[in-house]
């Protein structure tokens, strides 16, 4: 069962699981994302909603501290 590092971000892993079958033919894949302790965040999706919820997970926190910034540089 190969697996393949599709994105690496933040310390998430989105990761394609292929299964072949007999004669080593792809016969399904499906997506997962693992945290930095390689322990499953998420099993079994696209690829669209692997990817989805990696931004989510890596999504960027400074965007909250950024009002308070501009207030204090105004004043």
């Amino acid at each position: 069962m190969p697996v393949t590092v599709l994105k690496s971000e933040d310390g998430y892993q989105l990761l394609k699981v292929s299964h072949a079958g007999e004669h080593g033919e792809i016969v399904r894949e499906h997506h997962v994302v693992v945290d930095s302790n390689g322990e499953l965040v998420q099993v079994g999706m696209t690829f669209e909603k692997a990817e989805e919820l990696l931004r989510i997970l890596t999504a960027d926190t400074g965007a909250d501290i950024m009002p308070e910034r501009q207030r204090a540089v105004g004043e």
